[in-house]
């Protein structure tokens, strides 16, 4: 991280640039293997507050709710009444939510092992195959007809039937692959044969223009099929779901995604990272990193979102005109996420972690609504904006499908590994079973909401292997580990790993500290805009709760805020007068990263909590800063 001290506060690069990834072409880093779901389990904290939350809205959920326009599609009757919001039966993407449901039975079960929501998977799944041989013999399995796929090809508006697709394939191998139900896989192997009929019979031509429309993660899908079979009609599909118009200026180094629908590209790169590994094609390898460069550098909010109105408006580095009641579609961070986590298994540079935590902890669960277990759509950043939720049953937004999923990852990207050596890449409070090993490690913490993290290690027998840990970005000082209670006396430069190698024994105890301080970080073209953050967090003005009420907090339509702008209410600005931030602000007793302004509000001071914590208020992330001045240039000194 790179520092520099003007006009007596700390300025920090803003968040626009420090993600710059060179980590593109770090070959010199070795490559790491992930962990498999079931590997980690959550222990009690934060994060896992919300996997608990998340387990009692799924198991609310009704299988027979999600069944219904399958049924009434195949001509069979439905046994409940459909969900409302995306799932109504006038909607075109009707039975999306269906296979993020799957995925979320599935992906909890691993890490859960509640048979429950086994129980409510294969039910589904059952119940969807029926309906799959109502259909025909082909394979087709939608809640919608096939005519749409017609209109698709023929160039006329629909909306987005290989997203729905998607998602429920997507499903189908998930129940597979996490809750082991072989049905599942006859399922998706059938799907999959439709569309190979289908797309067979059209032209190069005709397929390119077909992939126009918003077709999720199919390219990858099948790619996932052909690990599974090894069939290799999989991998041609795979590569058949391949978008030019995306793909080839992203392989020349060409920024392809201005202008575009941002998460109708997001899948087209996490598809190309999944197709270089199982090809080593690098075509497919520029067209991942480059994509997730065009995006971590210059387009990323503070707390880790991009995007506004869904959509990539500006260049890098542009985005002080785009804070509105649309900003950051939670599930493009989602996908940016499961594309960080496969580029971090190729070359795992820090600065990925970095990323991940960024985003996990400052949007990923600052979107879930711990109290009603509730989703959010977008992370409004207009100023005094507050968050808006889903409903329990007549919203499924595609972010409320994609949310269902999120707690069930929450330790997907916590450990990393080789042969020789285990990489503690967040601080989650989990534990890890390295099996291969014979290790069980302990990581025991609360944060994001206090500053340490042990590390317990359980063996049967010594073990040699060098563990790393991350020194966050954020770790300007203070930094520190010892092994059972000697310091480690090492380099601890932030975005880097610490490593230690030796010949661990049963009981070894890792002591990790990690002091938080106040920080800014700007707008790239903006400056007088200020994030500020302890630590990894992002504070947030409070603003108060005038005008809010349940009917304007969750809500059907997900781009309700533009019907409810509430009173008109003081937003605040602040005066630093040449002090550091960390001047500028005094804590708050009582909880963890509560602050107030120190005589540096206007018109008044006022209080800055944890935006992951907010969910009741209005309040404001970019604040102004009312005697900013421009950094001196180069030039300007004699």
């Amino acid at each position: 991280m790179k520092t520099k001290s003007i006009s007596g506060f700390r300025y920090i690069l803003p968040v626009a640039i420090i993600f710059l990834c060179s980590c593109s072409s770090s070959d010199d880093l070795k490559k790491v293997n992930p962990f498999g779901l079931s590997d980690v389990v959550l222990l009690e904290g934060p994060f896992r507050e919300s996997v608990d939350i998340n387990l009692e809205y799924l198991l609310s959920l009704e299988p027979d709710r999600f069944l219904n326009t399958f049924m009434i599609n195949a001509g069979m009757p439905p046994l409940a009444e459909s969900y409302g919001g995306w799932e109504d039966g006038d909607i075109e993407i009707r039975g999306h939510s269906a296979g993020h449901y799957l995925s979320a039975l599935a992906k909890k079960y691993a890490i859960t092992g509640d048979q429950r929501l086994l129980n409510k998977g294969k039910y589904t799944v059952d119940e969807l195959a029926k309906c799959q041989e109502a259909l025909g013999s082909r394979g087709y399995l939608m809640a919608v007809p096939e005519s749409y796929f017609d209109r698709l090809e023929k160039g006329e508006y629909v909306w987005a039937p290989y997203y729905v697709f998607h998602k429920i394939l997507a499903g189908m191998i998930d129940q597979y692959v996490y809750a082991g139900n072989s049905r599942a896989l006859e399922v998706a192997e059938g799907m999959a044969g439709w569309v190979n009929w289908r797309t067979a019979r059209l032209t190069r031509g005709e397929v390119q223009s077909m992939l126009d429309n918003e077709y999720g993660g199919m390219a990858e899908s099948f790619a996932d099929l052909y690990v599974i079979t090894g069939e290799e009609k999989y991998l041609t599909l795979a590569e058949r779901f391949q978008h030019d118009v995306i793909n080839v200026p992203l392989s020349l180094n060409r920024d392809a995604l201005l202008g575009k629908h941002t998460n109708t590209q997001l899948p087209k790169l996490t598809a190309a990272a999944r197709m270089y590994e199982l090809t080593e094609d690098i075509y497919y390898k520029k067209i991942a990193l480059n994509g997730y460069n065009y995006i971590a550098d210059g387009r990323i909010y503070s707390f880790g979102g991009f995007s506004n109105y869904e959509w990539i408006l500006r260049p890098p580095h542009f985005l002080s005109d785009q804070l509105s009641v649309e900003t950051a579609e939670t599930c493009c961070t989602h996908n940016l996420l499961k594309l960080n986590h496969l580029l971090m298994t190729w070359s795992p540079d820090p600065r990925y972690g970095d990323y991940y935590e960024r985003a996990l902890i400052n949007h990923i669960y600052a979107s879930h609504d711990r109290e009603t277990g509730m989703f959010g759509y977008y992370m409004p950043q207009r100023p005094g904006s507050w968050k808006i939720y889903s409903t329990p049953e007549n919203s499924f937004w595609c972010c409320v499908g994609s949310g269902m999923e999120n707690p069930a990852e929450f330790g997907r990207s916590v450990y990393y590994h080789t042969d020789d050596d285990l990489y503690v890449n967040l601080f989650i409070a989990s534990q890890l079973s390295w099996e291969e090993k014979g290790i069980v490690l302990n990581q025991l913490t609360q944060f994001p909401k206090e500053e340490n993290s042990l590390i317990e290690l359980q063996m049967k027998r010594s073990r040699n292997f060098t563990l790393n840990i991350r020194v966050p970005w954020w770790a300007f000082s203070g930094f520190s580990v010892s092994v059972n209670g000697i310091p480690h006396e090492s380099r601890m430069l932030p975005s880097s790993w610490v490593t230690i190698e030796r010949n661990w024994n049963d009981g070894d105890k890792i002591e990790i500290e990690f002091p938080f301080s106040l920080h800014v970080e700007r707008m790239p073209d903006d400056p007088s805009l200020i994030s500020i953050m302890n630590g990894p967090v992002v504070l947030a003005a409070d603003l108060g709760d005038e005008g809010i009420t349940d009917e304007n907090r969750y809500l059907e339509n997900q781009r309700g805020m533009h019907r409810f702008r509430g009173p008109e209410i003081v937003i605040p600005e602040i005066v630093m007068e040449e002090r550091d931030i960390g001047d500028c602000l005094v804590p708050v007793g009582g909880e963890h990263g509560l602050f107030r302004t120190n005589e540096a509000g206007l018109p008044a001071d006022f209080i800055l909590r944890p935006y992951y914590d907010i969910h009741k208020e209005r309040y404001q992330v970019y604040i102004r800063q009312k005697d900013y001045t421009p950094m001196p240039q180069p030039w300007d000194f004699e």
